[in-house]
């Protein structure tokens, strides 16, 4: 079973629990006015596969995820957790397995809770790149630079800062956070993807392609 779910990239519980949506209570009080599915009208049968193709559309049938927005706590209501298991860092690795299935709203619902528990780089970085997933950037930026009064060390917020200014075209403020992570973390894949890609658009084409090569052939890069 461990080598099959590792075909669709589940190796940990965190990554499990990242693709469960809604059930429960919650599925209760969401459909509470829906009408009822039965053997005469078959509106599961037909409807869902319709909703699902959906997707994001804006057409007059409601996309299915749209359904349960405000009505779902993902797999918060449904875990009971070990004891020993911190319950802030959990949520927080949750909500970045959920972010890795560009599930924005899930991983908004597990960094939110984690910083219930406790203040914490990882679930603000998580949290940043949830709303800047979802289109709201200048919101994600004021969660990380918020982040970054609290944790000026951490190298997840750092990361996400650089990738954001990077994204923007912001290359000294790229520069700036790809060094402080440099400085700790001489061969960091992503600030040094950064560092790169500010090299090279600011005609610095013989350091950029020697920064660049310093990236790990193995690094699995991803740019929020």
């Amino acid at each position: 079973m461990k080598d099959d779910l590792a075909r669709i990239r589940v190796r940990t519980v965190e990554d499990l629990l990242a693709y469960y949506w809604i059930g429960g209570r919650n599925l209760e009080k969401a459909l509470r006015i829906a009408p009822l599915n039965t053997d005469d009208n078959m509106l599961i049968e037909f409807a869902a596969p319709l909703q699902i193709l959906a997707g994001n559309s804006t057409g007059p049938k409601k996309p299915l995820a749209a359904m349960f927005d405000n009505n779902e706590t993902g797999a918060l209501a449904a875990i009971q957790l070990d004891p020993a298991t911190d319950p802030s860092q959990f949520w927080a690795r949750v909500g970045e397995a959920a972010l890795r299935l560009n599930a924005y709203r899930e991983a908004a619902l597990y960094a939110e809770a984690s910083l219930q528990i406790s203040s914490n780089a990882e679930a603000a970085q998580v949290l940043a790149r949830a709303w800047a997933g979802r289109g709201e950037r200048a919101r994600a930026l004021a969660i990380l630079q918020q982040a970054e009064e609290s944790f000026p060390r951490s190298t997840e917020i750092l990361r996400a800062l650089a990738q954001f200014h990077s994204l923007d075209a912001r290359w000294l403020e790229t520069r700036t956070y790809a060094e402080r992570i440099l400085e700790e973390v001489p061969d960091d894949p992503i600030a040094l993807l950064c560092l790169g890609r500010t090299q090279f658009h600011l005609n610095e084409a013989s350091k950029s392609r020697a920064t660049l090569e310093k990236i790990p052939l193995r690094s699995a890069l991803v740019l929020i």
